[in-house]
């Protein structure tokens, strides 16, 4: 760490890692231990080799990798395209984020889940009818307030196999990598309403942003949640220190 940066180790996350702001650009570095014996080998290998050896956080950490793999690999290496997608993902995360939406521990969706539903509807845009980044966007939204839930959405043929079993599958998004996991196992009831509620409310006014054409028209999309006005219910906690 310097004066421009700095560096946390976060060994109680459910996959320990190095979290890292350098010129005023935060990430994060995860790691995992190789299983006793086992020589160096690429992160793929280690996964499908030895996956059964790997600790419970090592595992987790190789699969994110694999994961994100698997994202790039069905973009493809075409670098407009995938440049393309970022900017969509981008909208998407700022979108989640300032509707309350984006949160694994809230019972909504966490980074994983937004990635594999923007890389969904990415690259099952077509190409001669959605040509601008509103119009993806507007392709993303209406894809996912109209999706016919509990039907796994998944990046591959394999993959798509994932079959739901239960109230952990209320809205199966699959993890790219195999094994084939729902990444929004978190997801109850309540805040799968509210998700479809959000798609849908997006939906409409991505249709009358375009409609207006303005900037200024766009604003009411990322307007944040107001709590006071816009949730059902609430809870007020009163903590005193005596």
């Amino acid at each position: 760490p310097s004066a421009s940066g700095s560096a946390r180790f976060v060994a109680d996350a459910a996959i320990p890692l190095v979290k890292l702001s350098l010129g005023g650009v935060s990430f994060e570095v995860s790691y995992a231990s190789r299983p006793e014996g086992v020589a160096p080998c690429e992160p793929s290998t280690l996964l499908s080799l030895h996956g059964e050896e790997l600790d419970v956080a090592g595992l987790r950490s190789v699969l994110g990798l694999a994961d994100m793999q698997g994202v790039l690999e069905t973009l493809g290496e075409d670098e407009g395209q995938r440049e393309r997608f970022r900017t969509l993902l981008r909208a998407v995360k700022t979108w989640a984020k300032d509707r309350g939406v984006y949160s694994h521990a809230l019972g909504y969706l966490g980074g994983l889940s937004w990635t594999v539903l923007a890389t969904w509807a990415f690259t099952r845009a077509a190409p001669g009818t959605v040509k601008t980044d509103a119009e993806l966007l507007a392709h993303f939204f209406g894809t996912f307030a109209s999706w016919p839930w509990p039907q796994p959405v998944a990046l591959t043929p394999e993959l798509a196999r994932y079959r739901p079993d239960g109230k952990r599958d209320l809205l199966p998004v699959i993890a790219p990598a195999a094994p084939a996991r729902n990444t929004a196992r978190d997801v109850s009831r309540s805040t799968f309403r509210v998700l479809r509620d959000e798609w849908m409310r997006a939906r409409a006014l991505v249709a009358e942003a375009r409609a207006a054409g303005t900037t200024l028209s766009w604003e009411a999309l990322f307007q944040p949640v107001d709590t006071a006005q816009d949730l059902p219910t609430r809870l007020r906690l009163s903590v005193e220190a005596r």
